[in-house]
């Protein structure tokens, strides 16, 4: 519970588990180089979190709970494939949030 810094990057990963959520006091996640293909929606519960890094990974689905991480100040999404339209929405939600995209790939959301 009082974790404040998780890496589990570079570990094969196909998914968190939703008991993220627990870790209240969690600061720093960074889950680079995975192969996560969806945020919990316990994310949002992580309420101290400031740094998300989620670079090179599959994530097609991204909760609206993001929204609830007021503290976000900075997060990685880079090198994972998110159309113009998806990137929008989770700019509004993240309005604080410097973001960091890929271009765009300019592909169908479906």
């Amino acid at each position: 519970k009082n974790l404040q810094v998780l890496d589990v990057s570079s570990n094969k990963l196909e998914a968190l588990p939703d008991s993220i959520g627990k870790l209240k006091n969690l600061r720093k996640l960074a889950a680079g180089k995975n192969e996560i293909g969806g945020i919990p929606k316990q994310i949002g519960e992580l309420s101290n979190l400031e740094i998300l890094d989620l670079w090179s990974n599959q994530i097609v689905i991204f909760p609206d709970e993001l929204n609830k991480l007021k503290k976000l100040r900075w997060m990685d999404l880079r090198v994972i494939e998110i159309d113009d339209d998806k990137q929008k929405h989770i700019k509004e939600i993240l309005p604080k949030t410097k973001i960091h995209f890929s271009p765009s790939c300019h592909c169908v959301s479906g």
